[in-house]
């Protein structure tokens, strides 16, 4: 009789626990609004926009090994801004800005091999082969 008592509230307990913790899982997954209808939290994100906001993108980045900033871009005004954070003094400083509205119409700028030997390269490898014309001859009947 005792261990039908202990073995009843050994499942009680269980069960208690189960109830406990699936009322945890529901409470984390209500509690951002997203419920069980994505299969990964990843994808409940909304895409970025292409422009940003007003034309403007910000996207951070390490511009050394103990440096780090951001990036922006101004799309309407093309212009392309550099800021650097030092996190001795605690500022964001400006560390470049330049205009890239001519700079877009380069076809080639400061790259190697350039556009125009790659294209050679390529021309030449689809070129047939100009090996010697293969004879018909075996290696047999050579002259001796």
């Amino acid at each position: 009789m005792r261990s039908l008592i202990k073995t009843n509230r050994m499942a009680l307990a269980l069960c208690f626990n189960g109830v406990v913790l699936l009322m945890i899982l529901l409470a984390i997954m209500a509690r951002d609004g997203r419920g069980f209808g994505t299969p990964a939290f990843g994808q409940a994100q909304l895409p970025m926009a292409a422009t940003g906001s007003g034309g403007i993108v910000v996207m951070p980045g390490q511009l050394s090994p103990n440096t780090w900033g951001c990036y922006v871009m101004d799309s309407q005004n093309q212009t392309l801004c550099v800021y650097q954070f030092s996190p001795g003094e605690k500022e964001l400083r400006l560390a470049a800005a330049r205009d890239i509205r001519y700079d877009r119409k380069l076809p080639d700028f400061n790259t190697v091999p350039t556009p125009a030997d790659i294209r050679k390269l390529i021309e030449r490898q689809e070129e047939p082969s100009r090996a010697a014309p293969t004879t018909e001859r075996s290696p047999e009947a050579a002259p001796q």
